[in-house]
């Protein structure tokens, strides 16, 4: 229960494939070393907070998350309080948490293709 993941993808053909992957190495270098600013943050925190709701408005989708959240052993109300705590991060803390958590050295990737 206490497992994360974070994900990056990308669609994209395969001779651009070397070029995507450098983007994400060098989206994880600017977040660990710049402050990413406010507006692009309050962007990213509104986007999550927009897909949580849109996701959860039928009674169907918040009774599975509260049945979840309660089998493992979380509150029923976890996830809004995680949106709560996500809409009061700061660009320092985001860096800082990059900075513990973000390394490419030990990233695993992952290619999808057609073959």
């Amino acid at each position: 229960r206490d497992a994360g993941l974070m994900l990056f993808y990308i669609g994209t053909d395969p001779e651009n494939e070397e070029a995507a992957r450098q983007g994400f190495e060098n989206m994880v270098q600017q977040l660990r070393t710049e402050l990413l600013p406010q507006k692009e943050l309050d962007r990213a925190i509104n986007t999550i907070q927009g897909d949580y709701y849109r996701d959860h408005q039928s009674l169907g989708s918040r009774s599975s998350e509260a049945a979840i959240n309660l089998v493992r052993g979380l509150d029923i109300n976890y996830d809004k309080e995680l949106l709560e705590n996500i809409r009061k991060l700061t660009p320092k803390e985001l860096r800082e948490w990059s900075l513990k958590r973000l390394n490419m050295d030990t990233a695993y990737w992952l290619k999808v293709s057609p073959e």
